[in-house]
């Protein structure tokens, strides 16, 4: 884990928030799980202070909270939702501590994406977090070029929905399972699926 101690000189920005079957390895595994971020100036939350908020890499089922709004509101959900504090105490930290926060948290759907010349029509991903569902664990997910009736569900929704209904239709993996899927993950696998998405459905 990071731990990032703020001083009055700190600036947020320097914290960022035909082909045979392939395997992908591993990508961004630099980047850390996790982050202590220690406030400038602590908040209260229930009665008590907070003096540091603790961040991680965000899960697709936690990206869902935020992914229809923008700017500062998204911000504030985004460090709400993965700090484990309601959005009334995050509203109150200062706003270097917010860009910082959510800068670190933004960066895993940064990472991950692959670009090919040509996809391969199957592609293992090692996942960098196992997932667990019904007493099922995921170490990998094998995906495929989608076929005209997968494509039908991906088009029924939109945004990190889509993303998560079209993996779920391609490797077989419970789309409630898929929720845990972390942010670099579903950055990795949607990248590769999107070569196979056609502009304007």
């Amino acid at each position: 884990m990071e731990t990032i101690m703020n001083t009055p000189t700190d600036n947020a920005a320097d914290h960022p928030a035909g082909h045979a079957a392939t395997t992908l390895p591993l990508s961004g595994a630099t980047l850390p799980d996790a982050m202590t971020l220690t406030l400038r100036k602590p908040v209260t939350f229930a009665g008590q202070p907070v003096t540091a908020l603790e961040l991680r890499e965000p899960t697709a089922g936690q990206m869902k909270q935020w992914a229809s709004l923008t700017g500062m509101a998204a911000n504030i959900a985004a460090v709400s939702t993965v700090a484990g504090l309601p959005e009334s105490a995050i509203s109150e930290i200062v706003s270097r501590d917010l860009f910082a926060a959510a800068t670190f948290i933004n960066s895993f759907g940064l990472i991950g994406a692959e670009a090919f010349d040509e996809p391969p029509t199957k592609l293992t991903i090692d996942l960098i977090h196992p997932i667990e569902h019904a007493d099922q664990r995921y170490a990998q997910i094998t995906l495929h070029e989608p076929t005209a009736g997968q494509l039908i569900e991906w088009d029924r929704v939109d945004g990190i929905e889509a993303d998560l209904t079209i993996i779920s239709a391609v490797s077989g993996v419970p789309l409630v399972a898929l929720d845990k899927l972390r942010a670099r993950d579903l950055v990795r696998a949607g990248s590769y699926l999107a070569n196979f998405l056609a502009p304007g459905l």
